[in-house]
Protein backbone atom coordinates (compact mmCIF):
# COMPACT_ATOMS: atom_id res chain seq x y z
CA UNK A 1 0.00 0.00 0.00
CA UNK A 2 1.24 3.52 -0.72
CA UNK A 3 -0.59 6.73 0.09
CA UNK A 4 2.07 9.39 0.19
CA UNK A 5 3.08 9.45 -3.48
CA UNK A 6 -0.56 9.93 -4.54
CA UNK A 7 -0.99 12.56 -1.83
CA UNK A 8 1.91 14.52 -3.27
CA UNK A 9 0.38 14.23 -6.74
CA UNK A 10 -2.95 15.57 -5.51
CA UNK A 11 -1.26 18.44 -3.68
CA UNK A 12 0.59 19.77 -6.72
CA UNK A 13 -2.61 20.29 -8.72
CA UNK A 14 -3.15 23.57 -6.84
CA UNK A 15 0.38 24.63 -7.76
CA UNK A 16 -0.26 24.26 -11.49
CA UNK A 17 -3.19 26.70 -11.35
CA UNK A 18 -1.33 29.77 -10.11
CA UNK A 19 -1.83 33.10 -11.93
CA UNK A 20 1.10 34.19 -14.04
CA UNK A 21 3.01 37.43 -14.09
CA UNK A 22 3.37 39.56 -17.21
CA UNK A 23 6.69 39.97 -18.97
CA UNK A 24 8.87 38.73 -16.10
CA UNK A 25 9.62 35.63 -14.07
CA UNK A 26 9.34 34.44 -10.49
CA UNK A 27 10.86 31.61 -8.47
CA UNK A 28 9.02 29.93 -5.60
CA UNK A 29 10.07 27.40 -2.98
CA UNK A 30 7.67 24.55 -2.21
CA UNK A 31 7.45 23.18 1.33
CA UNK A 32 5.62 20.10 2.60
CA UNK A 33 5.10 19.60 6.33
CA UNK A 34 7.56 22.45 6.86
CA UNK A 35 10.32 20.80 4.79
CA UNK A 36 11.71 22.22 1.51
CA UNK A 37 10.45 19.90 -1.22
CA UNK A 38 11.01 21.61 -4.54
CA UNK A 39 10.36 24.68 -6.63
CA UNK A 40 7.98 26.32 -9.07
CA UNK A 41 9.39 28.62 -11.76
CA UNK A 42 7.15 30.72 -14.00
CA UNK A 43 7.87 33.13 -16.80
CA UNK A 44 5.58 34.94 -19.15
CA UNK A 45 6.37 36.81 -22.37
CA UNK A 46 4.79 38.11 -25.56
CA UNK A 47 5.09 35.83 -28.58
CA UNK A 48 4.28 36.59 -32.20
CA UNK A 49 1.28 38.80 -32.84
CA UNK A 50 -0.95 39.26 -29.82
CA UNK A 51 -0.18 35.90 -28.21
CA UNK A 52 1.04 35.67 -24.62
CA UNK A 53 3.05 32.60 -23.60
CA UNK A 54 3.39 31.42 -19.99
CA UNK A 55 5.77 28.61 -19.12
CA UNK A 56 5.61 26.94 -15.71
CA UNK A 57 8.24 24.48 -14.49
CA UNK A 58 7.64 22.35 -11.38
CA UNK A 59 9.94 19.97 -9.51
CA UNK A 60 9.03 18.11 -6.30
CA UNK A 61 11.36 15.62 -4.62
CA UNK A 62 10.38 13.72 -1.47
CA UNK A 63 12.43 11.19 0.46
CA UNK A 64 10.83 9.00 3.12
CA UNK A 65 12.40 6.06 4.88
CA UNK A 66 14.56 5.10 1.90
CA UNK A 67 12.00 5.78 -0.85
CA UNK A 68 12.34 8.70 -3.22
CA UNK A 69 9.50 10.18 -5.25
CA UNK A 70 10.29 12.82 -7.85
CA UNK A 71 7.72 14.67 -9.93
CA UNK A 72 8.77 17.02 -12.71
CA UNK A 73 6.50 18.95 -15.00
CA UNK A 74 6.54 21.74 -17.56
CA UNK A 75 3.44 23.45 -18.92
CA UNK A 76 3.26 25.99 -21.74
CA UNK A 77 0.06 28.01 -22.09
CA UNK A 78 -0.70 30.08 -25.19
CA UNK A 79 -3.14 32.92 -24.51
CA UNK A 80 -4.75 35.77 -26.39
CA UNK A 81 -4.01 39.36 -25.40
CA UNK A 82 -7.10 39.38 -23.15
CA UNK A 83 -5.99 36.17 -21.40
CA UNK A 84 -8.17 33.53 -23.10
CA UNK A 85 -6.51 30.12 -23.35
CA UNK A 86 -5.78 29.13 -26.96
CA UNK A 87 -3.74 26.00 -26.46
CA UNK A 88 -1.30 24.26 -24.13
CA UNK A 89 1.36 21.58 -23.84
CA UNK A 90 2.01 19.86 -20.52
CA UNK A 91 4.70 17.26 -19.84
CA UNK A 92 4.82 15.58 -16.45
CA UNK A 93 6.70 12.58 -15.15
CA UNK A 94 7.05 10.74 -11.88
CA UNK A 95 8.91 7.73 -13.26
CA UNK A 96 11.23 6.81 -16.11
CA UNK A 97 8.96 8.11 -18.87
CA UNK A 98 6.84 11.21 -19.01
CA UNK A 99 3.33 11.89 -20.22
CA UNK A 100 2.68 14.70 -22.68
CA UNK A 101 -0.73 16.34 -22.97
CA UNK A 102 -1.35 18.74 -25.84
CA UNK A 103 -4.56 20.65 -26.26
CA UNK A 104 -6.23 23.22 -28.47
CA UNK A 105 -9.29 25.24 -27.52
CA UNK A 106 -11.94 25.71 -30.15
CA UNK A 107 -15.63 26.59 -30.12
CA UNK A 108 -17.40 24.30 -27.72
CA UNK A 109 -14.59 21.80 -27.16
CA UNK A 110 -11.02 21.11 -26.11
CA UNK A 111 -9.14 18.77 -28.42
CA UNK A 112 -6.67 16.65 -26.43
CA UNK A 113 -3.82 14.33 -27.36
CA UNK A 114 -2.10 12.37 -24.58
CA UNK A 115 1.18 10.67 -25.48
CA UNK A 116 3.24 8.24 -23.40
CA UNK A 117 5.26 5.10 -24.01
CA UNK A 118 5.40 5.74 -27.76
CA UNK A 119 1.61 5.81 -28.11
CA UNK A 120 -0.92 8.63 -28.43
CA UNK A 121 -4.59 8.79 -27.42
CA UNK A 122 -7.02 11.46 -28.66
CA UNK A 123 -10.23 12.67 -27.09
CA UNK A 124 -12.45 15.74 -26.98
CA UNK A 125 -13.84 17.52 -23.91
CA UNK A 126 -17.06 19.55 -24.34
CA UNK A 127 -16.64 23.16 -23.21
CA UNK A 128 -19.18 25.72 -22.13
CA UNK A 129 -17.95 29.29 -21.75
CA UNK A 130 -14.36 30.53 -21.95
CA UNK A 131 -11.16 29.17 -20.54
CA UNK A 132 -8.59 31.54 -19.08
CA UNK A 133 -4.86 31.09 -19.21
CA UNK A 134 -2.59 31.97 -16.28
CA UNK A 135 -2.24 35.60 -17.35
CA UNK A 136 -5.98 35.89 -17.91
CA UNK A 137 -6.55 34.73 -14.34
CA UNK A 138 -4.15 37.41 -13.12
CA UNK A 139 -5.89 40.14 -15.14
CA UNK A 140 -9.37 39.13 -13.99
CA UNK A 141 -8.31 38.91 -10.34
CA UNK A 142 -6.93 42.46 -10.42
CA UNK A 143 -10.03 43.76 -12.20
CA UNK A 144 -12.63 42.17 -9.93
CA UNK A 145 -11.11 41.95 -6.43
CA UNK A 146 -11.18 45.51 -5.13
CA UNK A 147 -12.47 45.20 -1.57
CA UNK A 148 -12.83 42.51 1.11
CA UNK A 149 -15.69 40.18 0.26
CA UNK A 150 -15.41 40.62 -3.52
CA UNK A 151 -15.60 37.25 -5.38
CA UNK A 152 -14.53 36.19 -8.85
CA UNK A 153 -14.89 32.86 -10.68
CA UNK A 154 -13.35 31.60 -13.90
CA UNK A 155 -12.62 28.38 -15.76
CA UNK A 156 -9.17 26.89 -16.36
CA UNK A 157 -7.90 23.60 -17.74
CA UNK A 158 -6.11 21.56 -15.06
CA UNK A 159 -3.74 19.30 -16.99
CA UNK A 160 -3.00 17.17 -13.92
CA UNK A 161 -6.72 16.39 -13.61
CA UNK A 162 -7.32 16.24 -17.35
CA UNK A 163 -10.43 18.32 -16.82
CA UNK A 164 -11.91 21.81 -16.79
CA UNK A 165 -12.00 23.29 -13.29
CA UNK A 166 -13.74 26.35 -11.92
CA UNK A 167 -11.59 28.55 -9.69
CA UNK A 168 -13.42 30.79 -7.21
CA UNK A 169 -11.46 33.52 -5.44
CA UNK A 170 -12.64 35.74 -2.63
CA UNK A 171 -10.82 38.86 -1.42
CA UNK A 172 -10.22 38.42 2.33
CA UNK A 173 -8.05 41.36 3.37
CA UNK A 174 -5.27 43.68 2.32
CA UNK A 175 -2.15 43.04 4.41
CA UNK A 176 1.41 44.30 4.43
CA UNK A 177 2.46 41.09 2.71
CA UNK A 178 -0.08 41.64 -0.08
CA UNK A 179 -3.64 40.93 -1.09
CA UNK A 180 -4.94 37.95 0.90
CA UNK A 181 -7.47 35.81 -0.95
CA UNK A 182 -9.26 32.50 -0.49
CA UNK A 183 -9.19 30.08 -3.42
CA UNK A 184 -11.44 27.09 -4.09
CA UNK A 185 -10.89 24.79 -7.09
CA UNK A 186 -13.68 22.50 -8.24
CA UNK A 187 -12.64 18.86 -8.12
CA UNK A 188 -10.30 19.47 -5.18
CA UNK A 189 -11.28 19.55 -1.50
CA UNK A 190 -10.51 22.30 0.96
CA UNK A 191 -9.48 25.88 0.45
CA UNK A 192 -6.15 27.53 -0.25
CA UNK A 193 -5.07 30.88 1.15
CA UNK A 194 -3.09 32.95 -1.33
CA UNK A 195 -1.20 36.25 -1.02
CA UNK A 196 -0.66 38.31 -4.19
CA UNK A 197 1.38 41.45 -4.78
CA UNK A 198 -0.11 44.60 -6.32
CA UNK A 199 0.37 43.21 -9.84
CA UNK A 200 -1.38 39.95 -9.05
CA UNK A 201 1.84 37.94 -8.76
CA UNK A 202 2.01 35.11 -6.28
CA UNK A 203 3.84 35.85 -3.02
CA UNK A 204 2.74 32.92 -0.90
CA UNK A 205 0.18 30.12 -0.90
CA UNK A 206 -0.88 27.70 1.84
CA UNK A 207 -3.17 24.70 1.37
CA UNK A 208 -4.01 21.56 3.38
CA UNK A 209 -2.50 18.25 2.32
CA UNK A 210 -2.42 14.62 3.54
CA UNK A 211 0.95 15.23 5.26
CA UNK A 212 0.36 18.70 6.66
CA UNK A 213 0.30 22.07 4.97
CA UNK A 214 1.71 22.54 1.49
CA UNK A 215 3.24 25.98 1.16
CA UNK A 216 4.90 27.89 -1.65
CA UNK A 217 6.80 31.12 -1.03
CA UNK A 218 8.37 33.64 -3.42
CA UNK A 219 12.13 33.45 -3.16
CA UNK A 220 15.37 33.79 -5.11
CA UNK A 221 16.40 31.46 -7.93
CA UNK A 222 19.26 30.07 -5.85
CA UNK A 223 17.05 29.24 -2.88
CA UNK A 224 14.35 27.72 -5.07
CA UNK A 225 16.75 25.43 -6.95
CA UNK A 226 18.21 24.21 -3.66
CA UNK A 227 14.75 23.34 -2.27
CA UNK A 228 14.41 19.72 -3.29
CA UNK A 229 14.79 16.42 -1.52
CA UNK A 230 12.78 16.96 1.64
CA UNK A 231 12.87 14.02 4.02
CA UNK A 232 9.49 13.59 5.63
CA UNK A 233 9.74 12.26 9.19
CA UNK A 234 8.12 8.91 9.92
CA UNK A 235 5.34 10.53 11.94
CA UNK A 236 4.32 12.55 8.87
CA UNK A 237 3.59 9.42 6.85
CA UNK A 238 1.88 7.78 9.82
CA UNK A 239 -0.81 10.48 9.62
CA UNK A 240 -1.99 9.01 6.31
CA UNK A 241 -2.53 5.49 7.67
CA UNK A 242 -5.07 4.42 10.30
CA UNK A 243 -4.52 1.97 13.14
CA UNK A 244 -7.28 -0.62 13.32
CA UNK A 245 -9.26 -1.12 16.51
CA UNK A 246 -8.79 -4.90 16.14
CA UNK A 247 -6.56 -7.28 14.21
CA UNK A 248 -8.50 -9.24 11.64
CA UNK A 249 -7.71 -12.96 11.43
CA UNK A 250 -7.05 -14.27 7.91
CA UNK A 251 -7.63 -10.80 6.51
CA UNK A 252 -7.44 -11.83 2.86
CA UNK A 253 -10.34 -14.24 3.38
CA UNK A 254 -12.81 -11.83 5.01
CA UNK A 255 -16.20 -12.25 3.34
CA UNK A 256 -18.00 -9.17 4.64
CA UNK A 257 -17.12 -6.20 6.80
CA UNK A 258 -19.04 -3.54 8.68
CA UNK A 259 -17.09 -0.36 9.52
CA UNK A 260 -17.60 3.14 10.83
CA UNK A 261 -15.53 5.85 9.13
CA UNK A 262 -15.27 9.10 11.11
CA UNK A 263 -14.15 12.24 9.29
CA UNK A 264 -11.73 14.46 11.22
CA UNK A 265 -12.28 17.31 8.74
CA UNK A 266 -15.92 17.02 7.64
CA UNK A 267 -15.67 20.44 5.99
CA UNK A 268 -13.75 18.68 3.18
CA UNK A 269 -16.87 16.66 2.39
CA UNK A 270 -17.34 13.01 1.48
CA UNK A 271 -16.56 11.33 -1.85
CA UNK A 272 -18.99 8.86 -3.39
CA UNK A 273 -18.91 5.71 -1.26
CA UNK A 274 -21.81 3.60 -2.53
CA UNK A 275 -21.00 1.02 -5.20
CA UNK A 276 -21.96 -2.50 -6.29
CA UNK A 277 -20.14 -4.25 -3.44
CA UNK A 278 -20.26 -1.45 -0.88
CA UNK A 279 -23.34 -0.05 0.89
CA UNK A 280 -23.69 3.06 3.07
CA UNK A 281 -26.15 2.14 5.83
CA UNK A 282 -25.80 5.23 8.02
CA UNK A 283 -24.50 8.71 7.31
CA UNK A 284 -24.05 11.92 9.28
CA UNK A 285 -21.92 15.01 8.51
CA UNK A 286 -18.88 13.53 10.25
CA UNK A 287 -19.34 9.73 10.04
CA UNK A 288 -20.64 6.91 7.86
CA UNK A 289 -21.29 3.24 8.51
CA UNK A 290 -20.61 0.93 5.57
CA UNK A 291 -21.02 -2.72 4.72
CA UNK A 292 -18.55 -4.24 2.26
CA UNK A 293 -19.28 -7.62 0.67
CA UNK A 294 -17.04 -10.03 -1.17
CA UNK A 295 -19.16 -10.90 -4.25
CA UNK A 296 -19.79 -14.47 -5.31
CA UNK A 297 -19.60 -15.93 -8.80
CA UNK A 298 -21.86 -18.79 -9.84
CA UNK A 299 -20.65 -21.10 -12.63
CA UNK A 300 -18.18 -20.18 -15.33
CA UNK A 301 -17.50 -16.54 -16.08
CA UNK A 302 -18.02 -15.30 -19.62
CA UNK A 303 -16.77 -12.27 -21.47
CA UNK A 304 -19.30 -9.71 -22.75
CA UNK A 305 -21.02 -10.91 -25.93
CA UNK A 306 -20.49 -7.53 -27.59
CA UNK A 307 -18.86 -4.17 -26.96
CA UNK A 308 -21.61 -1.67 -26.18
CA UNK A 309 -21.11 2.08 -25.88
CA UNK A 310 -21.40 1.66 -22.12
CA UNK A 311 -18.59 -0.92 -22.06
CA UNK A 312 -16.18 0.84 -24.42
CA UNK A 313 -14.35 2.90 -21.73
CA UNK A 314 -13.64 -0.31 -19.77
CA UNK A 315 -12.17 -2.18 -22.74
CA UNK A 316 -10.45 0.54 -24.76
CA UNK A 317 -6.76 1.36 -24.23
CA UNK A 318 -5.83 4.72 -22.77
CA UNK A 319 -2.70 6.51 -21.57
CA UNK A 320 -2.57 4.51 -18.30
CA UNK A 321 -4.41 1.25 -19.08
CA UNK A 322 -2.35 0.56 -22.22
CA UNK A 323 -3.93 -2.70 -23.31
CA UNK A 324 -2.70 -1.99 -26.86
CA UNK A 325 0.98 -2.21 -25.82
CA UNK A 326 2.72 -5.05 -27.67
CA UNK A 327 4.30 -6.54 -24.52
CA UNK A 328 1.01 -6.35 -22.60
CA UNK A 329 -0.84 -8.08 -25.43
CA UNK A 330 1.83 -10.76 -25.77
CA UNK A 331 1.70 -11.63 -22.05
CA UNK A 332 -2.10 -11.65 -22.00
CA UNK A 333 -2.26 -14.00 -25.00
CA UNK A 334 0.30 -16.42 -23.50
CA UNK A 335 -1.26 -16.49 -20.03
CA UNK A 336 -4.87 -16.79 -21.16
CA UNK A 337 -4.08 -19.09 -24.13
CA UNK A 338 -7.65 -19.21 -25.36
CA UNK A 339 -9.22 -19.96 -21.97
CA UNK A 340 -12.95 -19.28 -22.46
CA UNK A 341 -13.60 -18.68 -18.74
CA UNK A 342 -13.28 -14.94 -18.15
CA UNK A 343 -12.78 -15.09 -14.40
CA UNK A 344 -10.28 -17.96 -14.58
CA UNK A 345 -8.39 -15.90 -17.17
CA UNK A 346 -8.45 -12.81 -14.94
CA UNK A 347 -7.11 -14.84 -12.00
CA UNK A 348 -4.34 -16.30 -14.17
CA UNK A 349 -3.33 -12.76 -15.18
CA UNK A 350 -3.52 -11.71 -11.50
CA UNK A 351 -1.21 -14.59 -10.55
CA UNK A 352 1.22 -13.66 -13.34
CA UNK A 353 1.31 -10.08 -12.02
CA UNK A 354 1.92 -11.26 -8.45
CA UNK A 355 4.80 -13.48 -9.58
CA UNK A 356 6.48 -10.94 -11.85
CA UNK A 357 6.11 -7.59 -10.04
CA UNK A 358 8.12 -6.19 -7.12
CA UNK A 359 7.05 -3.37 -4.82
CA UNK A 360 8.87 -0.03 -5.21
CA UNK A 361 7.44 2.92 -3.25
CA UNK A 362 9.36 5.39 -5.42
CA UNK A 363 7.42 4.52 -8.58
CA UNK A 364 3.91 5.91 -8.34
CA UNK A 365 1.70 7.03 -11.25
CA UNK A 366 2.98 5.14 -14.30
CA UNK A 367 1.51 3.79 -17.56
CA UNK A 368 1.35 0.07 -18.27
CA UNK A 369 3.96 0.28 -21.05
CA UNK A 370 6.56 1.20 -18.42
CA UNK A 371 5.33 -1.15 -15.71
CA UNK A 372 5.30 -4.19 -17.98
CA UNK A 373 8.96 -3.67 -18.87
CA UNK A 374 10.38 -2.61 -15.50
CA UNK A 375 7.95 -4.70 -13.42
CA UNK A 376 8.15 -2.52 -10.32
CA UNK A 377 5.97 0.05 -8.59
CA UNK A 378 3.40 0.72 -5.91
CA UNK A 379 -0.02 -0.90 -5.68
CA UNK A 380 -1.15 1.60 -8.34
CA UNK A 381 1.37 0.15 -10.80
CA UNK A 382 0.18 -3.37 -9.98
CA UNK A 383 -3.41 -2.29 -10.68
CA UNK A 384 -2.56 -0.48 -13.92
CA UNK A 385 -0.69 -3.51 -15.26
CA UNK A 386 -3.39 -6.00 -14.26
CA UNK A 387 -6.16 -3.77 -15.64
CA UNK A 388 -4.30 -3.50 -18.96
CA UNK A 389 -3.70 -7.26 -19.15
CA UNK A 390 -7.36 -8.09 -18.53
CA UNK A 391 -8.52 -5.61 -21.16
CA UNK A 392 -6.04 -7.12 -23.62
CA UNK A 393 -7.74 -10.47 -22.92
CA UNK A 394 -11.17 -8.96 -23.69
CA UNK A 395 -12.25 -8.61 -20.05
CA UNK A 396 -13.58 -5.15 -19.03
CA UNK A 397 -11.76 -3.60 -16.07
CA UNK A 398 -11.77 -0.46 -13.95
CA UNK A 399 -9.56 1.03 -11.25
CA UNK A 400 -10.57 1.21 -7.58
CA UNK A 401 -8.73 3.31 -5.00
CA UNK A 402 -9.39 3.67 -1.30
CA UNK A 403 -8.25 2.01 1.92
CA UNK A 404 -7.31 -1.64 2.51
CA UNK A 405 -6.59 -3.45 5.76
CA UNK A 406 -3.23 -5.20 6.25
CA UNK A 407 -1.39 -6.22 9.41
CA UNK A 408 -3.41 -4.08 11.80
CA UNK A 409 -3.51 -0.86 9.76
CA UNK A 410 -5.63 0.75 7.07
CA UNK A 411 -3.57 2.31 4.28
CA UNK A 412 -4.16 3.86 0.89
CA UNK A 413 -4.49 1.19 -1.77
CA UNK A 414 -5.37 0.51 -5.41
CA UNK A 415 -6.83 -2.59 -7.08
CA UNK A 416 -9.10 -3.40 -10.02
CA UNK A 417 -12.52 -4.82 -10.72
CA UNK A 418 -13.33 -6.97 -13.75
CA UNK A 419 -16.76 -7.37 -15.30
CA UNK A 420 -17.80 -11.03 -15.37
CA UNK A 421 -21.35 -12.28 -15.97
CA UNK A 422 -22.58 -8.72 -15.64
CA UNK A 423 -21.05 -8.25 -12.15
CA UNK A 424 -18.06 -6.17 -11.12
CA UNK A 425 -15.66 -8.51 -9.29
CA UNK A 426 -12.62 -7.17 -7.35
CA UNK A 427 -9.20 -8.79 -7.83
CA UNK A 428 -5.96 -7.57 -6.30
CA UNK A 429 -2.37 -8.33 -7.33
CA UNK A 430 -0.66 -6.33 -4.56
CA UNK A 431 -2.70 -7.87 -1.68
CA UNK A 432 -3.85 -11.12 -3.30
CA UNK A 433 -6.59 -13.40 -2.01
CA UNK A 434 -7.06 -16.96 -3.28
CA UNK A 435 -9.61 -15.73 -5.85
CA UNK A 436 -12.08 -12.83 -5.45
CA UNK A 437 -10.50 -10.02 -3.43
CA UNK A 438 -11.48 -9.91 0.25
CA UNK A 439 -13.90 -7.45 1.84
CA UNK A 440 -11.26 -5.89 4.13
CA UNK A 441 -11.18 -2.75 1.99
CA UNK A 442 -13.37 0.11 0.83
CA UNK A 443 -13.14 2.35 -2.21
CA UNK A 444 -13.99 5.98 -2.82
CA UNK A 445 -12.51 6.43 -6.30
CA UNK A 446 -13.66 4.37 -9.29
CA UNK A 447 -12.56 5.06 -12.85
CA UNK A 448 -12.15 3.52 -16.29
CA UNK A 449 -9.17 5.91 -16.63
CA UNK A 450 -10.67 6.90 -19.98
CA UNK A 451 -9.30 10.42 -19.43
CA UNK A 452 -5.73 9.06 -19.34
CA UNK A 453 -5.21 10.91 -16.06
CA UNK A 454 -6.40 10.66 -12.46
CA UNK A 455 -9.36 12.96 -13.01
CA UNK A 456 -11.23 12.99 -9.72
CA UNK A 457 -8.07 12.51 -7.65
CA UNK A 458 -9.38 15.23 -5.34
CA UNK A 459 -11.57 12.60 -3.67
CA UNK A 460 -8.40 10.96 -2.33
CA UNK A 461 -7.38 14.14 -0.54
CA UNK A 462 -10.79 14.27 1.14
CA UNK A 463 -10.10 11.15 3.19
CA UNK A 464 -6.38 10.28 3.17
CA UNK A 465 -4.92 11.46 6.45
CA UNK A 466 -8.31 12.69 7.65
CA UNK A 467 -10.30 9.69 8.92
CA UNK A 468 -10.57 7.16 11.71
CA UNK A 469 -11.80 3.66 10.82
CA UNK A 470 -13.46 1.33 13.31
CA UNK A 471 -14.36 -2.27 12.51
CA UNK A 472 -17.84 -3.06 13.88
CA UNK A 473 -18.13 -6.64 12.65
CA UNK A 474 -17.04 -9.11 9.99
CA UNK A 475 -17.79 -12.48 8.46
CA UNK A 476 -15.12 -15.15 8.06
CA UNK A 477 -15.76 -18.74 6.95
CA UNK A 478 -19.52 -18.08 7.22
CA UNK A 479 -19.17 -17.06 10.88
CA UNK A 480 -20.38 -13.57 11.82
CA UNK A 481 -18.36 -11.73 14.46
CA UNK A 482 -19.53 -8.57 16.24
CA UNK A 483 -16.76 -6.32 17.58
CA UNK A 484 -17.38 -4.41 20.84
CA UNK A 485 -17.33 -0.71 20.08
CA UNK A 486 -14.50 1.42 21.47
CA UNK A 487 -13.89 5.12 21.58
CA UNK A 488 -11.16 6.20 19.17
CA UNK A 489 -9.12 7.73 22.02
CA UNK A 490 -8.96 4.31 23.72
CA UNK A 491 -6.83 3.08 20.84
CA UNK A 492 -4.24 5.85 20.90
Amino acid sequence: MSTYSRGIRASIVFLTLLPALHGAEIWMETRMAGQPAGYLHERSETAGGNTMVTVSELRIVINRMGSRVEIQGTTRSDQSADGRLLGFRSEIGSSMQSTVMEGSVRDGAIGLRISTGGKSYDRSIPLTGELLGPDGARQLTLARLKAPGDPVSYQVFAAELGAVSTVTRTFLAREKSGMKIEEVVSGLPGKATVWLDEEGRILRQVQPGPFGEVEIVRTTKETALAAAGATLPAETYSKSVVRSNIRLPQERLVESLRIRVTHKKPELGWPELASENQTVVEKSPNAVVMEIRRPQLAGHGHRPAGVTEELKPFLAPNALFQSDDSEVRSIANKVVAGNPDAFASALALRDWTVANMRFDAGIAIVPASEVVRNRAGTCFAYAVLLGSLTRAAGIPSRLKMGFAYADGIWGGHAWIEVLVNGKWIPIDAALPSPDVADAARFAFFTSSLEEGTLAGIGSLAQLYGNVDIQILGYTLQDKEVTVPQQRSQDRQ
